[in-house]
């Protein structure tokens, strides 16, 4: 069994693990003029007809204020739009414009590309 000293270790190094894994995505994503974490919140916005704002913040496990200003930012740019629900006007949903879609889709090879080259097999990811 690992001591305390031991699993703290580990700890830290899955966490330098992510954060280098996570700048090397972004280098890649950069020629899309997106980021990792936006990525991550278009790449949400694909799995349904569209999402809530609490839903996509709780989903990409951001702070509320945070996933506004970014959804902001991404509705000025034409990569996502909002639109009142058909069912409960009261209720925004947000939605992948055309360019949005471009971006995931040529994120995913790049993406895919990356990591490859990182030395991790596709198959380890889909487990």
């Amino acid at each position: 069994m690992p001591t305390n000293a031991e699993s703290i270790s580990l700890i830290i190094a899955l966490a330098k693990a992510h954060k280098l894994l996570i700048g090397r995505i972004n280098v890649e994503l950069k020629p899309l003029g997106t980021s990792f974490e936006i990525w991550t919140i278009l790449r949400l916005l694909t799995d349904s007809d569209g999402k809530t704002m609490s839903e996509l913040a709780r989903q990409a496990d951001m702070a509320s204020p945070a996933a506004t200003k970014l959804i902001d930012k991404l509705v000025n740019d034409n990569i996502v739009y909002r639109r009142h629900s058909r069912s409960d006007r009261r209720v925004v949903k947000i939605f992948l414009t055309e360019m949005g879609h471009d971006i995931i889709s040529n994120g995913v090879q790049i993406i895919s590309d990356a990591i490859g080259r990182m030395g991790i097999p596709a198959k380890q990811l889909a487990s």
